[in-house]
């Protein structure tokens, strides 16, 4: 009789329609379409989290699109959150009270959410210690994950993995020195953890250093930072070398002190 009906679940709030064509034989001048429906966002069911870059995307599985954009240590970003509903549209009547936000860098600001206004919050976000799976220095580690709590249906809309680099516009930089038995840690506040490995006088052993931000973080040698880096030992006739331009961002010399002590100090200066 030519009627056909069709059962339609539209997921996205806004004013949308419904367009018809004919597809076998494919025949886009026959078709047709509704007029304009309004589709109201459901009941609040959830919270959504977005970081810089990435955008809502209502009516999605994940409710968000887009890459991550990278942090900078020490510098502010901004993190959002969004009641809605379970397709992820915002619900502007919906200001929930006890909404937590965290992150697990432990050098890292606490988080303050701000006010919610049309069902959006931002809190401002301030993290310190480099971390991602892409970084050569200190080597691959977990990003750092910004939290949601305290409200809605949980998921992995309520949690992002956040890459964080060095800062190279850091106002103060530092040397960091590595000696065998210690090792790489953006987290830690020194830059770096473990007991250095105690060497028997007249051996030679190796000392690295790295040209780091003012928490220590190591840089990429892709991020140019060569300074000239001299070293000493408070012991008597210790040979260290020469000064040395950290070329690559590091670089790896030998040591050897051939008096023995328990209080001997190794340290790089720049020059």
């Amino acid at each position: 009789n030519g009627v056909h009906d069709f059962t339609v679940r539209l997921r996205m709030s806004g004013t949308r329609a419904v367009r018809v064509f004919q597809s076998i034989p494919l025949n886009a001048g026959i078709a047709g379409s509704t007029g304009a429906i309004t589709v109201n966002p459901g009941a609040a069911d959830r919270v959504l989290l977005t970081v810089p870059s990435q955008l809502q995307a209502p009516g999605t599985t994940s409710g968000r699109s887009g890459p991550v954009a990278i942090s900078t240590a020490g510098q502010t970003f901004f993190a959002t959150l969004r009641v809605t509903d379970q397709f992820f549209n915002t619900v502007p009547s919906s200001a929930p009270a006890g909404v937590s936000l965290s992150h697990d860098d432990p050098r890292g600001d606490p988080i303050t959410p701000g006010a919610w206004s049309a069902g959006v919050l931002t809190a401002p976000v301030v993290l310190r210690s480099k971390r991602g799976t892409l970084w050569t220095v200190p080597g691959p580690t977990a990003d750092t994950v910004v939290t949601s709590t305290g409200v809605g249906t949980p998921g992995a809309h309520n949690t992002q993995a956040v890459r964080v680099q060095a800062n190279t516009s850091s106002p103060v930089k530092n040397l960091l020195l590595r000696v065998q038995g210690e090792t790489l840690d953006s987290t830690s506040p020194t830059g770096k953890t473990g007991v250095p490995i105690e060497q028997e006088a007249g051996s030679t052993f190796t000392a690295t250093v790295y040209a780091a931000d003012q928490f220590f973080n190591p840089y990429e040698a892709a991020e140019f930072q060569q300074p000239n880096v001299g070293r000493e030992a408070n012991t008597a006739y210790a040979q260290t070398g020469t000064t040395v331009t950290l070329a690559l961002g590091s670089t790896t010399y030998p040591v050897w002190l051939p008096v023995a002590s328990t209080t001997t100090v190794l340290t790089a200066k720049p020059q």
